[in-house]
Formats: C-alpha cells, structure tokens, sequence
C-alpha cells in the first residue's frame, strides 16, 4: 500500500496520529515482540533501521541469546499441512501441530516431583504415561496424563498428575485416515521409545536419560 499509493497511506497514517512511543523495552520484552509477531531476523533489522532513522539514536538490540532464553523449556512444534478431500465434498486444509512427547512427558514428571517437593527417589513408587484424544469445535486434540505414584516415609500413599496437550489437528471432522497423514506416525515413534528406554532419576528435582533423552 505504501508503494503505490503513498499519499493515502500518509493521509491515513496522519489520522491515526502516528505511533506513541513510551517507555523502553529491555532485551526480553524486545524478543517477545519479535516472537509473538513472528518476525523474520530481516523484518526485525528494518524495523531498528527506521527507529534509528527517526529517533537520530543508536537503537539495536542482540536477540540470540533473548531468543533462545525466551524458548527454554519450550518443546518446538511439528507441523504438517495436508488436504483431504470426502467424497464430493469441497476440499479441506487441514494444519496438525504435534509436539514431541518424550520431552513432554521428561518435562512434566520433572515439574511434578519438584512442585509436590518429593525429595527422595525412593518415595517414587511408580510412573505412568495415559494418552488420548478427542474431536471437538473444529480440531482433534490428542494429551497424555503423567500419573505418579509416591508414598512418603509415614507410608501415606499420593498419585501425583498432571495432563498436557500434545498435538492439535484442526479439521472438520475426526476421520482415521487424516489422523494417520499427519501425527499418528510422530506419536507411534515416540511411545516405541518411551516404552523401549527407562526413566532414570537420578538425584533431587533431575531426570536424565543414560541416553540423553527422556526415557521410560
């Protein structure tokens, strides 16, 4: 719009009254900007070039290391797009996002044990992985409950849980065949793992597999 029709563009912009600016952001309110509007590291540069420009003033601000603070302990998404046509009916996009659940699950049995303060390992009795899902208001939704069986040294007995979301795919309508096309293998993979490698706990509030991931 700028580019072609640069009068109206301005002539709106002056209604609008510009931007106000107050106030500074400091280097993680920076990152989540650039998160949250999910700019591209070129977007963000000519942004600090036209703030510079306007403001007359060294602006500039290194988000490596912000960003990768920001998303510690996040688990990153998979995503995959595919279209499915039934019958004669028109066809659907359908976008599925599946995060992995082994760190899910490691993440989950860690924030448990050091929320509920279980500071011996041998109160831990037992661990249990429930997964399930269900279709509803336009998506299915697949989770798993993290179930912790502990007993304290009084021998009072307490399960521990805790249910996270895992994959979100947004269709229409549940059907077999668009669940096997876009998270289904994602998930086979990562139980066949869990199922295969053991849970170490290791020492207070640290979970750490043998071989370097989460293992059940």
């Amino acid at each position: 719009l700028a580019k072609h029709h640069r009068e109206a563009f301005i002539d709106a912009a002056n209604e609008s009254k510009g931007v106000a600016v107050c106030g500074v952001l400091d280097a993680e309110e920076s990152a989540s900007l650039y998160t949250d509007a999910d700019l591209t590291d070129q977007q963000w540069n000519t942004i600090m070039r036209h703030l510079r420009h306007k403001f007359n003033a060294s602006v500039a601000v290194s988000l490596l290391e912000t960003k990768r603070r920001c998303y510690e302990g996040y688990t990153a998404p998979r995503v995959k797009v595919i279209y499915h046509r039934e019958g004669e009916k028109e066809e659907e996009k359908i976008v599925a996002e599946y995060q992995d659940i082994k760190a899910e699950f490691k993440k989950a049995v860690e924030v448990l044990l050091r929320v509920k303060q279980v500071g011996k390992r041998k109160r831990v009795k037992r661990i249990r992985l429930v997964i399930g899902g269900d279709h509803g208001q336009g998506a299915f939704r697949l989770g798993f409950r993290v179930l912790i069986d502990t007993e304290s040294d009084e021998g009072e007995k307490e399960v521990l849980h805790k249910t996270i979301n895992i994959a979100t795919v947004h269709c229409k309508k549940e059907v077999g065949v668009i669940l096997e096309s876009t998270v289904i293998d994602w998930v086979t993979e990562d139980l066949k793992y869990i199922n295969e490698n053991r849970l170490h706990l290791l020492k207070l509030h640290c979970i750490e597999d043998h071989r370097s991931g989460c293992t059940r």
